[in-house]
């Protein structure tokens, strides 16, 4: 009967022990899983990182190739009015050989004085044209650091008009030099000088006309007796 009882107990360990080992195997496994779980989120993180860097190099390269792009661009926009009215009103040379001869304006540059009152707008002083072959209208005058005409400032101020023709051949623009200068006492703003009086031979300043009418003719002896 004894015997019955310890082979009985024996089993019961042996069931016992495999049990535990069963037990002990499905914690191992358990812990390999969460292990290989563990893994695949950090080579996951990994991965996503190594993303993130490629994607924040890309945007920076793209960020420099659209920069350079721009800068022309940026350039071009500067002067947005000059490129628009170019397509309406071309340079005069550009389209030369399709005008007749009186449909040429010629513009000299002009010197005025500075506080003249020249009237920049409507002054076309210094202009050649034909009033019923063109129509000018002035569009802008600035100077080299783009400041607009001021005759109270000494400078000289490019001015641009438009041309536009009575017939149907093409308008276009002309420009010339607005020169203001300080006033220079007594002398012509446009080149021509006062004259300056002859010096006669005892020292005393007279002109050629002023001596001729000075001088009377001789009288001979029978013109003194009539």
């Amino acid at each position: 009967m004894m015997c019955c009882y310890r082979l009985a107990a024996q089993i019961k360990r042996r069931e016992a022990g495999i049990w535990e080992h069963r037990e002990e195997n499905k914690r191992k496994d358990r812990m390999m899983a969460v292990m290989g779980l563990h893994n695949k989120e950090s080579e996951g993180q990994h991965i996503l990182k190594g993303n993130v860097k490629r994607i924040v190099s890309g945007l920076l390269s793209a960020a420099t190739v659209l920069s350079a792009f721009l800068q022309p661009l940026g350039a071009y926009a500067a002067g947005p009015e000059s490129a628009a009215y170019e397509a309406e009103y071309p340079a005069l040379e550009k389209v030369k050989e399709r005008l007749a001869a009186d449909e040429i304006v010629v513009a000299e540059d002009y010197t005025v004085e500075i506080d003249s009152g020249f009237d920049v707008e409507h002054d076309l002083s210094g202009m050649e044209f034909l009033p019923d072959k063109v129509k000018i209208t002035f569009y802008e005058a600035k100077d080299k650091a783009g400041k607009k005409f001021d005759i109270g400032k000494a400078g000289t101020y490019k001015a641009v008009y438009f041309v536009e023709l009575a017939s149907k051949n093409p308008s276009y623009h002309i420009s010339r030099d607005i020169i203001v200068r300080q006033k220079t006492g007594g002398a012509s703003v446009n080149g021509s000088q006062p004259r300056e009086p002859a010096e006669t031979g005892d020292g005393t300043a007279d002109t050629q006309e002023e001596a001729g009418k000075d001088e009377e003719p001789e009288l001979t002896a029978e013109e003194a007796i009539r």
